[in-house]
């Protein structure tokens, strides 16, 4: 993404130098001729450095500003070009990155805990708390759907994805797992973690916490509350990611003494 920017960037200063400069006069003939078809390369020859500029711009649907800053003297201003370039790189990485999300099922969860492409909560709070980096890489984990539940990585060596530790005769989800197991060492903890949760969380964040479902309590604390970091939140942050640890230990141990 960083690459195709600069690239743009380069060809936007490249054809903006003065007239009299010889870069300018090359890459405007250079430009000229591949726009309209009077050089072609070799299949499966390296492209020249105009050609891949060129490319670039059609790629993000920027060739025909690429023709204006040829064909006539109005000059895009350097903000204007950088924060057009941005968006369109942006946009398309976005749309991939959703596409490959869609594409496993096991990332549907995913796809709602980290909605863009950027650093992930979790990254941030072990960064500021070390302590805590196995907690919070496990959060990322799950919402990635490596983990160790009948939906996650153990349905390639168990014949059910049904929960076994308890009589809700429902599938061993991470929504299950957090907010619904009926076993009692399972509700023991998750009693405890959440009211410690509940406590520290102001009373507006805590009512319309408590209005959610279960699922959109996951993707919430999953996101780190909506995926944006605040530091003042830090505190929460750790109880989550320790609280989700806890509940989830707990159910891989249950399924390791009943192996």
């Amino acid at each position: 993404m960083g690459m195709d920017i600069a690239r743009l960037m380069f060809i936007w200063k490249i054809l903006l130098l003065p007239a009299s400069c010889i870069y300018n006069t090359l890459a405007r003939s250079r430009i000229t001729d591949i726009r309209f078809g009077l050089i072609r390369e070799r299949a499966g020859a390296m492209r020249g450095p105009m050609t891949l500029l060129y490319c670039t711009a059609q790629k993000y649907n920027l060739v025909d500003y690429v023709h204006s800053l040829l064909d006539t003297t109005v000059v895009i201003p350097k903000n204007v070009w950088k924060r057009l370039v941005t968006d369109c790189v942006r946009s398309r990485y976005r749309a991939r990155w959703t596409m490959t999300c869609m594409l496993y099922p096991k990332l549907r969860l995913f796809r709602l805990v980290v909605p863009q492409v950027a650093a992930s909560v979790w990254w941030q709070v072990c960064r500021r708390d070390p302590a805590v980096m196995k907690a919070c890489k496990l959060m990322v984990r799950i919402a990635a759907g490596e983990h160790g539940l009948r939906t996650g990585r153990a349905r390639f060596v168990v014949h059910t994805c049904v929960c076994q530790h308890c009589d809700m005769y429902e599938a061993e989800t991470v929504e299950h797992v957090i907010y619904q197991c009926s076993h009692p060492r399972v509700a023991a903890v998750r009693d405890r973690v959440m009211q410690n949760i509940a406590d520290l969380m102001p009373r507006p964040m805590k009512d319309d916490v408590a209005a959610m479902t279960n699922e959109q309590k996951s993707v919430l604390f999953l996101s780190g509350l909506g995926g944006g970091y605040v530091a003042e939140w830090q505190h929460i942050y750790v109880n989550i990611a320790q609280a989700i640890s806890n509940i989830y230990k707990m159910h891989i141990e249950l399924s390791l003494l009943n192996a």
